[in-house]
């Protein structure tokens, strides 16, 4: 494995470029700013293909009602066989020379096919069955991410070739983190969006959102791809084939640490940001779909605006505490950030879970979008050690690891739900029992929390429960304030006869909001069947025989559903621990990552001496070597008269 010590002078004395007067290579080269603000338009498209396929979970889950293990299984396969092929087409990528350059060709590939199958995903119908559902989840999954992993490939190699200083390095990545946040904050509130009544539903919702998500990302490939210019075009003439070109990689010991700390940190926090989606739902709002997509949608604002509001800082704090302080730094606060957040993950405060983002996230996104720019540095290591320009097999080889742990924590998400005894149909399930079909419903199980909200959101007086179907024990509350506070105990009731319809009277009770908990199903029963749930008033009513009014069928609505607490209790502890767990373990690896800003600034000074003399030499790998030297022939006759011979082999 490569160890990365201080580099000692070339071989033949090169010359030192820096030297020659009014030279631009004296200063490192950085694109122009056109360039750099394409390029990093180009993050939207690279984001959306994957964030909104990651919608997918939530979606066939609780939307379509399938299990979240099936789910999990599904969504992970394309992963796993897209990170296989992803080192096959970064490795394809570098030794691609078209007139077009060697990334732009997979770059609207990638965008205009990725786009076309993102958009066709969510057209599956919840009335087909389980099987099917599986299989073309899968299918259009694995293509899409296909597309993705050929995207995000060379949109991120154009990215590194933008600059080859240090610090300008942590300012594109800041660029991009820029458009980046604002892609995150549309796809935090797609779950809230598609829930609107105007679409008709959650699966309707998503198909309308899909195909704007779809023209979005094609727009914004477009747009980088007229506005970038790529570098290296002719380089990598010499042909390496995959394999030894990827035990070169591996051997690359920064590269290698990179990808240690990248495991731990993107496996955590997938495998819990994935189970946080539940625990917001089920523990800390209560089962409250619409306030949980809330309080996401606003931690997604504020995330942005300090992603806003940081950007100017970025580039001073890269030159302040350099790219391995920055990883230390960002990692040592999420440590801390685990560390707080059990003790702020509260029901009866909601909105504390934001408290974390409002102190620690300006610091996560300097230090965050340092991290990002240190693969830039990488390639230009092994440029140095092997002559070849591999953004493409680096990318890819990180995308490989990333999509294997993804995919990983993503499966195991499910069985971990399923663990967990979370079931997502609960909300369906509720919402059937007031729905005026007399179809038993079966699955529910005591300790399980159904809330209503009446006609028109407006307070109702009752005082007659019926239930149909086999149950013992109910509590009965009521609330004013919203469907997961405020409430107050009607009464607990209950009927140990074995008959089927049950029917409760009580003093009249008033509130906008009525809270059904089942305590007891029939004897030992595990599993509860109900057929109808209803609230009627007998008040008023004349001694003529009519039937009361039922409140719950004229049109109230099902707005929470909460599964027992000993479940809610148990996926508490099931998403903490390896929160802190992963965290820890990723402080641990940034603290022996090796590069530093002087180890680099050597890195490039050699560089330049190499592909100027190569240019010289009339062996083109650089575009802007080439233009120095096609501008500058006192320095072209100077490098022949000092190397005849080119410099591509002179390697440390």
């Amino acid at each position: 494995m490569t160890a990365i010590a201080p580099i000692a002078p070339a071989a033949e004395a090169a010359v030192d470029v820096s030297d020659v007067a009014d030279l631009p290579v004296s200063k490192p080269y950085t694109a122009p700013p056109s360039q750099i603000w394409g390029w990093g338009v180009g993050r939207i498209a690279e984001f959306a293909l994957i964030a909104t396929f990651g919608q997918a979970m939530t979606i066939f889950t609780i939307g379509f009602g399938l299990n979240p293990a099936i789910v999990g299984t599904c969504t992970a396969l394309p992963r796993l066989v897209d990170g296989v092929i992803d080192p096959i087409i970064g490795h394809w990528s570098d030794n691609t020379h078209t007139r077009w350059g060697r990334r732009k060709p997979f770059m609207i590939g990638g965008a205009f096919v990725g786009a076309f199958f993102l958009s066709i995903l969510w057209w599956a119908s919840p009335t087909w069955s389980p099987t099917t559902q599986f299989i073309y989840l899968g299918v259009i999954g694995l293509l899409t991410y296909l597309c993705y992993g050929a995207y995000a490939m060379a949109w991120n190699a154009v990215g590194y070739e933008l600059s080859d200083d240090y610090h300008e390095r942590s300012r594109i990545s800041a660029i991009g983190g820029f458009f980046l946040a604002a892609a995150a904050l549309g796809n935090s509130w797609i779950y809230w969006l598609a829930l609107r009544p105007v679409f008709g539903g959650v699966v309707w919702g998503m198909r309308w959102i899909g195909l704007g998500v779809s023209l979005l990302i094609i727009v914004s490939a477009v747009a980088t791809t007229m506005t970038t210019r790529e570098r290296f075009t002719k380089s990598n003439r010499a042909h390496v084939k995959l394999w030894p070109a990827i035990r070169t990689a591996i051997r690359n010991r920064p590269f290698v640490i990179l990808l240690l700390m990248k495991v731990t940190e993107i496996f955590g926090g997938r495998l819990v940001g994935g189970m946080s989606i539940y625990l917001g739902v089920y523990y800390t709002c209560r089962g409250d779909q619409d306030l949980a997509s809330k309080i996401a949608g606003v931690s997604a604002v504020l995330g942005t605006v300090w992603n806003f509001a940081v950007l100017p800082f970025v580039k001073p704090a890269s030159q302040w505490i350099g790219k391995r302080g920055a990883l230390i730094l960002g990692a040592a606060l999420a440590f801390v950030s685990s560390l707080v957040t059990p003790f702020i993950t509260l029901p009866e405060h909601p909105w504390w879970g934001l408290i974390p983002g409002l102190v620690i996230t300006p610091l996560l996104v300097i230090s965050g979008t340092v991290a990002l720019a240190i693969l830039p540095d990488i390639c230009d290591v092994d440029e140095l050690e092997t002559g070849q320009r591999r953004e493409g097999l680096f990318t890819s080889v990180q995308g490989f690891v990333a999509k294997l742990e993804i995919s990983l924590a993503v499966a195991l998400t499910g069985y971990l739900m399923v663990a967990a005894s979370i079931d997502t149909t609960i909300g369906r399930r509720w919402d059937q029992l007031i729905d005026g079909k007399a179809d038993a419903v079966p699955g529910f199980v005591a300790g399980e929390m159904g809330v209503y909200q009446f006609a028109d959101a407006k307070p109702a007086t009752f005082d007659r429960l019926t239930i149909d179907g086999g149950i013992e024990e109910v509590e009965l509350s009521v609330s004013d304030e919203s469907p997961t506070q405020g409430f107050r105990t009607v009464g607990m009731f209950r009927d140990g006869s074995q008959s089927m319809h049950h029917a409760f009277t009580f003093a009249p009770a008033t509130g906008k909001y009525v809270r059904v908990k089942l305590i007891a199903g029939p004897g030992a029963s595990k599993q509860i069947t109900l057929d109808e749930l209803e609230l009627t008033s007998t008040q008023g009513i004349p001694p003529t025989g009519a039937a009361p009014i039922g409140l719950l069928s004229a049109g109230s609505k099902q707005v929470a559903a909460q599964p027992p607490q000993r479940v809610v209790n148990r996926l508490f502890w099931i998403v903490m621990v390896p929160g802190i767990v992963f965290s820890g373990l990723t402080l641990l690896t940034t603290i022996m990552f090796p590069l530093t800003e002087e180890k680099m600034l050597e890195v490039r000074r050699r560089l330049d001496e190499i592909r100027l003399a190569n240019a010289a030499a009339g062996v083109p790998t650089d575009e802007v070597a080439d233009e120095i030297v096609h501008q500058h022939p006192e320095v072209a006759a100077e490098l022949r008269h000092q190397h005849p011979k080119r410099l591509d082999q002179d390697r440390p």
